[in-house]
């Protein structure tokens, strides 16, 4: 007997909460020094989509994951395959089409504060320090949902 098993796709509305474009969103907890390449493919999902057709790809960065927005971290990380993490960072950033967020308890257990990413976002704008509710919020309006 053949089985086939067919994606799920899911849609929220977000298409509607951001004016007809579609919105992903990619959550990432992977740790940078245990997992550099999984680590970068969620940057690099994240440059293609900023260079598609979505309009709008928010990144939350939990856990360990908040290291991936120090400069330290940006300017050394190669993932296998997924290339440099800081020129899918510098894509994103060109574009006012991608917004991080962080998780300020990931954030505070590691000593980053939020001056360290003050001018983060594109426009040099702050990155928020948010709760898991963002996330779940986050989630909601979109379109395509990663987990990395």
């Amino acid at each position: 007997m053949l089985s086939l098993i067919l994606p799920i796709v899911m849609s929220f509305g977000a298409q509607a909460a951001n004016n007809g474009g579609k919105v992903m969103t990619i959550h990432v907890s992977s740790t940078p020094g245990q997992d550099e390449s999984k680590a970068a493919l969620a940057f690099l999902i994240g440059k293609f989509a900023v260079e598609g057709d979505y309009s709008l790809v928010n990144i939350f960065l939990a856990g360990d994951a908040v290291y991936l927005l120090q400069n330290s971290t940006l300017n050394s990380l190669v993932g296998v395959g997924t290339g440099v993490l800081k020129d899918s960072y510098d894509t994103m950033i060109a574009s006012d089409k991608v917004k991080f967020f962080v998780s300020g308890m990931s954030c505070v257990a590691r000593g980053i504060t939020r001056e360290e990413f003050a001018t983060r976002n594109p426009g040099g704008t702050p990155v928020t320090f948010e709760m898991p509710s963002k996330l779940i919020e986050l989630i909601e309006q979109a379109d395509t949902v990663f987990n990395y």
